[in-house]
């Protein structure tokens, strides 16, 4: 099969791709377009990432592609791979032809630089194991060795080997998420060999950053409900840590998103979306987060535990603030947004647009200007100083000052 690209592609992809046939041709090397954008023009798509690889030295190759065109280069040795990145934001990825040897599930494998369908064999779901020729007499031509286009007819995800999900548990979470966007469906093998690979505990060997990337990808997807519910139904979720699942709050989170037009400005919707599946300290540890998303999942177990202070109709601001300063707002977020009582959404909102901004008129100049001795004294004044603006006890300097000398009075 011949695929013409020109008229598969965008102009301004079509334009990297030229460039790159081009420099093969130059060069006396085999040059292929591979990966997703191979599948989804198959499908019918037209654009999308990038990936070429040669039968050769994928670095070099990548390196003269960038200075060819005043491009910026960085390579990745241990792999064979080099990534060109253009003026205009675009980017090509470039890789040496390559087998995969895994010695133990999901450890990093040993690289041997071979012909193309080896290549293509490494590769997670026949339906990402094509390639297109992009120079010489056969460019255009469509390599299949593994039947990704028959699958793509029948609508199927068919893992390429039987080990596949062994060597790379991470492909699972693909997997489910192709199933998703694309309306395919795991045929029979491929289902069985994703529950042994559950059964065998995979996931517990799977390094926590790569975990937690494929699942942040779920929260792209158009619809990232249903194939986040399939991970719980096929036991991956608690497969990967016991405090991850997507249940009934999860579905309440996203149901209830959809009525808010766009993500809340301002936010880290990664963590926000992530709170949604893994809502506690150890689970964001497992996979590797950063400190602040740690924080947030802590500050969540926090709110939790507030719930009858937050919803008191008529809550005093300053007991509110008390309960919800320094809580991360992801979490102050996905806690409104989850929870069913009005005056909880009312008090966080309220602290959120308003009391949470509010600062205290007075420093600790002020302090000693009242002849108050520096030490911790001065952090629980301030903050009462504070408390008293936001209730509007001591909305000024003036009468925060005067707040301040009737408190070091009571306690002579």
């Amino acid at each position: 099969m011949n695929i013409k690209l020109e008229l598969k592609l965008k102009r301004e992809t079509l334009a990297l791709v030229k460039k790159a046939a081009i420099l093969a041709d130059k060069r006396g090397i085999k040059a292929w377009l591979v990966g997703g954008l191979v599948r989804d023009i198959m499908l019918g798509g037209k654009d999308g990432d990038v990936d070429i690889t040669v039968e050769g030295d994928g670095m070099a190759f990548a390196r003269a592609l960038a200075d060819l065109n005043g491009a910026a280069y960085k390579g990745f040795e241990k792999f064979g791979t080099g990534k060109v990145f253009f003026r205009d934001g675009r980017r090509i990825d470039v890789a040496s032809a390559r087998s995969e040897k895994y010695r133990y599930t999901a450890s990093l494998p040993e690289i041997k630089f071979t012909t193309l369908e080896k290549d293509l064999f490494r590769r997670d779901f026949t339906i990402n194991s094509m390639a297109i020729a992009l120079n010489g007499e056969k460019a255009g031509e469509l390599l299949d060795p593994f039947g990704g286009m028959k699958d793509i007819k029948e609508k199927k995800l068919r893992a390429i080997h039987d080990k596949s999900f062994l060597d790379d548990p991470t492909r699972i979470l693909r997997g489910i998420r192709f199933e998703g966007r694309f309306g395919f469906k795991m045929e029979k093998k491929t289902a069985g060999l994703l529950k042994q690979a559950v059964k065998a505990g995979a996931f517990g060997r799977a390094p926590g950053e790569r975990l937690r990337d494929e699942l942040l990808l779920f929260f792209a997807e158009p619809d990232p409900l249903k194939p986040l519910l399939k991970l719980e139904k096929f036991g991956i979720t608690r497969a990967i840590h016991r405090d991850i699942k997507t249940d009934k709050i999860t579905s309440s989170f996203f149901n209830k998103l959809k009525k808010h037009k766009g993500n809340p400005p301002g936010l880290d919707c990664g963590l926000l979306y992530m709170l949604s599946i893994a809502p506690t300290p150890a689970a964001l540890r497992r996979l590797k987060s950063a400190s602040r998303w740690i924080k947030a999942a802590g500050g969540l177990i926090d709110l939790k535990a507030a719930v009858k202070i937050l919803s008191i109709k008529g809550q005093k601001r300053s007991a509110v603030y008390s309960m919800l300063a320094g809580k991360e707002p992801e979490a102050l977020y996905f806690f409104s947004i989850i929870s069913e009582g009005k005056e909880i959404k009312n008090n966080i909102g309220i602290f959120m647009e308003k009391t949470g901004k509010i600062k205290a008129d007075l420093t600790g100049a002020d302090l000693r200007g009242l002849g108050i001795k520096p030490g911790p004294v001065y952090s629980k004044l301030l903050k009462r100083a504070l408390l008293g603006k936001i209730d509007g006890e001591a909305p000024g300097k003036k009468e925060q000052l005067e707040l301040v000398k009737a408190v070091m009075n009571s306690e002579k």
